[in-house]
């Protein structure tokens, strides 16, 4: 259930009743889970990442708060890692929800 336009991707991440230039403000850092069929990206601003799951066009906040991270990807597990420009870190998040940091500080 792929969205077909620019218009539909913001209405399906938008919540009800909150105007997208309030709710995503700046979105970047995409990345496509293809064991989990999902899409995240970094809400750098509001400090958290989006997850839109294929599926059901569903729409989670996951994680929050989280630490400014960008530069998400997947490894083969299907675990995700993100760099955390607030704790200046590489994080891996476990199937368990744990966090393995892989590197800090970075820089």
């Amino acid at each position: 259930m792929w969205p077909t336009s620019l218009e539909a991707v913001i209405c399906a991440l938008t919540p009800d009743g909150c105007a997208p230039q309030r709710c995503l403000r700046w979105a970047e850092g995409p990345a496509w889970s293809g064991s989990g069929q999902y899409l995240v990206f970094s809400d750098i601003p509001n400090n958290r990442q989006v997850r839109w799951l294929e599926e059901d066009g569903h729409v989670s906040i996951f994680p929050s708060p989280s630490g400014f991270s960008n530069g998400n990807t997947f490894d083969w597990d299907g675990r995700q890692l993100s760099c955390e420009h607030l704790n200046r870190r590489v994080v891996r998040y476990e199937h368990d929800g744990k966090v393995t940091v892989w590197g800090d500080p970075l820089w």
